[in-house]
Order: C-alpha cells, then structure tokens, then sequence
C-alpha cells in the first residue's frame, strides 16, 4: 500500500478551501483532467486540496479517507504552512483490491481540528480479467 501526502500551505482559525479536485493518475505539476468518478482500474486516486487567506505559521493538516463499506482506509496527519496566505496539499491512494471497497468514498480534511472539506467521489470495483 502506498500512501503519500505532499505539503505546501498553511492554515488557521478562518481558512477557506477554495478548490478540491480529484485526479486518477499522480500529480505531475499541471493537474489536468479533474475526474468525477473513478475506477479501482486506474490504481491510484488523488485528491488536491487549496485553501486561501490563512494566517501565518504552523498547522495541523488532517486527512481522513473512507471506502464504499465507510471504512478509514486514510488517515494522515502533517504539519503545514501558508505562503502568502495560500496552501495546497496533494495526497493519494494506490487501491488495494483486495481490502478496498468501491462505491462512495469520503474525503474528510481537518486544519487545527476544524473540519474545512468533505468530499465523495463513486469508486468502481475494477473490471473482471
């Protein structure tokens, strides 16, 4: 199982998400072609994450990923700062056909223990082979 998070913003007590998208490839810089439904097919799938106007300093990053049985499949803890009031973070999850379950799969984030997104997006089982 592969689970990686990449940071590069901040947070705080008024942080507003501006942007969350999902991809079903790794981020490659341009983060092209937002998708609204996924495949386990794709092996992987990402969330991207920006927020603006967040004060300056440290935070808590907190995401948590459910599966279609609602079961945590995800949960990532980081520290993270703004730069110039913006931050973004990437994370992402290779399937695991074997314990993951398709159907809705929620994405919860957290910063400083105040939940600032929910997401769902319909995970496919792969396709028989």
């Amino acid at each position: 199982m592969l689970l990686l998070a990449c940071a590069a913003g901040a947070a705080g007590a008024d942080e507003r998400v501006v942007e969350a998208y999902f991809l079903n490839h790794l981020p490659n810089g341009s983060d092209s072609d937002p998708i609204e439904s996924a495949s386990m097919d794709d092996r992987v799938l990402c969330i991207v994450v920006h927020g603006t106007e967040l004060p300056e300093g440290e935070h808590e990053y907190h995401m948590t990923i459910t599966d279609g049985r609602n079961r945590e499949v995800f949960n990532y803890r980081v520290p993270i700062r703004g730069v110039r009031g913006v931050w973004m973070q990437r994370t992402w999850r290779n399937y695991i056909r074997t314990e993951d379950a398709p159907g809705t799969w929620s994405f919860t984030v957290e910063i400083d223990g105040k939940q600032v997104l929910e997401r769902d997006i319909q995970v496919d089982p792969p396709s028989a082979k």
